[in-house]
């Protein structure tokens, strides 16, 4: 997912990285499959703005039904080139390279993102 491709309400998939417990219980393996949106996208502007993205998740795979959800958002902005050479390594999200000026912000499949839901999801049994 990247501020250069992508568009709000654009979605993508991802899989659940730890398995979800609730009162000891798994409730959502790891691996299980989440649908997520773009809410917000802009691309870089060279020399003018950096690029940044909004994501959030939308529905959770539950026995082979989707269930919709309410999620917190991850929000990712782009740094300037100059500010990125100078920092230390790390951070929440990759730029692109070798582009003078501001950058666009990317999500790498393999990135773990986290999200918190917002409302109650009733699980039935």
């Amino acid at each position: 997912v990247s501020s250069a491709a992508n568009g709000e309400g654009d979605e993508f998939t991802a899989a659940v990285d730890d398995d979800v417990e609730v009162d000891g219980r798994t409730v959502l393996p790891r691996g299980a499959e989440v649908t997520g949106r773009v809410l917000a996208a802009r691309a870089a502007v060279r020399s003018h703005q950096s690029g940044y993205l909004r994501l959030t998740l939308v529905s959770l795979d539950l026995n082979g039904k989707p269930a919709l959800v309410h999620a917190s958002s991850v929000f990712a902005t782009g740094g300037s080139r100059e500010k990125r050479e100078s920092a230390v390594a790390g951070g929440s999200a990759g730029t692109t390279a070798g582009v003078p000026g501001n950058e666009d912000v990317w999500f790498a499949p393999e990135r773990r993102l986290t999200f918190r839901l917002t409302q109650e999801l009733v699980l039935k049994r």
